[in-house]
């Protein structure tokens, strides 16, 4: 079965009759994947570096200068990682 169908679109494919025990969808929680439709939005809606930035360092605001330091090199570290990571990716996909 498809997980992108909407649940109620699951039920009205089955026949009346049909004989599969079928497992209740699961509500979601914190780790729950997002589902395509919410990625997208996400996407669409964009962000920007500094806002991402700037959500990240919320976890140190009560913290002193050298933890916040160490947090705006890991920060830069991740971001550096995750660029290098598209870089080959669309780079073997021949995109680059």
């Amino acid at each position: 079965m498809r997980k992108d169908r909407p649940w109620a679109d699951v039920l009205r494919s089955l026949p009346e009759d049909a004989d599969i025990p079928i497992l209740d969808p699961k509500p979601k929680n914190e780790l729950s994947m997002p589902s395509s439709a919410e990625q997208e939005a996400t996407f669409r809606h964009g962000f920007s570096r500094d806002a991402v930035f700037n959500e990240f360092m919320k976890g140190y605001t009560g913290a002193h200068a050298f933890e916040r330091e160490i947090a705006t090199q890991v920060f830069h570290m991740l971001e550096d990682l995750v660029e290098e990571a598209f870089t080959s990716y669309t780079e073997f996909r021949g995109r680059g």
